[in-house]
Order: structure tokens, then sequence, then C-alpha cells
């Protein structure tokens, strides 16, 4: 049996079992900040114009679905007006980069990620998250955001 008829790489499960399995690293990068540790976490979902669907809304389920008595999910964006994903999803973000909560996990998704490369407001702010976050990732083209805010070298 062929191992890829098995498993299809753009099938919802293996796109989860992907997501899970690269978000696992993370989570047990630093044991001594154990989510019991926190009341809530601040999870925050950056959006932006073109955003990938899936690459925010799919993070957003998982932390959602993990319980609403250890996450806190939101989404933050530079400004309040609403943004589209993929042309056809308006998105009206819960915070703006200038009033949304501390975040304790940041999540910067994939899509026209260049829109964020040339907001010096949004670079900005998501080189001082990491400075305060416990865990920052992307998913798909989000890591050339966190490459351009120097948070990929070394």
């Amino acid at each position: 049996m062929n191992p890829s008829s098995h498993w299809k790489l753009n099938s919802p499960k293996a796109i989860c079992v992907l997501f899970l399995l690269a978000a696992l690293p993370c989570l047990a990068a630093e044991p001594n900040k154990a989510p019991e540790t926190k009341e809530k976490w601040n999870v925050a979902i950056v959006v932006h114009e073109d955003v990938e669907l899936l690459d925010f809304a799919g993070p957003g389920e998982v932390f959602s679905t993990a319980g609403n008595c250890a996450f806190n999910v939101f989404t933050v964006a530079e400004t309040a007006q609403p943004v589209r994903s993929q042309r056809f999803l308006t998105i009206t973000p819960q915070y703006t980069i200038a009033n949304c909560p501390n975040p304790d996990i940041v999540v910067i998704p994939g899509g026209e990620t260049p829109r964020l490369l040339r907001s010096p407001a949004m670079m900005r702010w998501i080189r001082t998250s990491a400075d305060q976050a416990d865990i920052m990732f992307s998913v798909c083209t989000g890591a050339f955001a966190l490459a351009e805010a120097g948070l990929l070298d070394g």
C-alpha cells in the first residue's frame, strides 16, 4: 500500500494532525511555563487583509476547543477596520494592536503576509509581543513576518 494513499496532505484530518504536531514542540519548549500557572492564557491571532482562512481559523478552533477555562482567544489587527480573508469572508478584529490584552500566545497566520511586512506598526507590535509572550508561532507564510522581525535569527 502506498503511504500517500492512506493520508492525503490536504485533507482536514492531516492538516489538523500536522498543526498539532507542529505546535507540540512550542508548547513543550518552556516546561516552567505550564498552563496551570496562569488563570487563562491570552491567545492573539493576527488577522490582516487576505489572511489565509485556514491559517487563522484552524488555530482559533484548536485553542477555543481546548476550553474557555484555559484560553482567551481573540483576533487582533493593526486597526479596527474589517479585513477580508481570501477576498470573500469579512472579519472584524476584536482588538487592535493598540488596545489588545497582553498576549501569552501569538499566532501569525499566512496569506498575503507582505501586507504585514510593509506595516512598520505591525512589525513593531510583533517584536514587542515576542518579548512579552510565552509562545509565538506562525502558520505557513506567517513565518516571513517572524523572520522580518528578526525572531528566527539563531
